[in-house]
């Protein structure tokens, strides 16, 4: 009686430290003892599971690729057309440069009385 006392008291210390193996050991047990004749099923939904998700992540991949594509489309296009905007600013401020030189120098051409004549039929015109 003694040394089955003394062996309770070893095994309860042993238990009170380490109480998840029992644990763990008992719930391995009962889950082997429920689950025996669906493991093949339970073996066949982790696969199918796992083949869902690899469409899920090959969907989404998809997705982002195609997401990438357009927004590289529009930096494209709006690149090609500030180019043309810039092309199209840069051209109507050399024309109004060669337009201005052109003027200046219809202006040093002309003498000074037909300037003259030219101001006054201005200064008529702003009179009437």
């Amino acid at each position: 009686m003694v040394l089955a006392r003394s062996y309770l008291k070893k095994a309860y210390v042993w238990v009170k430290n380490h109480w998840y193996v029992p644990i763990g050991t008992l719930f391995a047990l009962v889950t082997w003892f429920f689950y025996r004749q669906k493991s093949a099923a339970i073996v066949d939904n982790l696969k199918q599971t796992r083949a869902h998700h690899k469409k899920e992540i090959e969907a989404i991949s998809s997705i982002h690729k195609e997401q990438i594509a357009e927004r590289d489309a529009a930096v494209d296009s709006f690149r090609d057309n500030e180019e043309r905007l810039e092309a199209e600013t840069r051209k109507k401020i050399e024309d109004s440069i060669a337009e201005h030189a052109k003027r200046k120098e219809e202006i040093k051409k002309k003498e000074i009385h037909d300037i003259a004549e030219e101001l006054l039929r201005i200064s008529g015109e702003r009179e009437k």
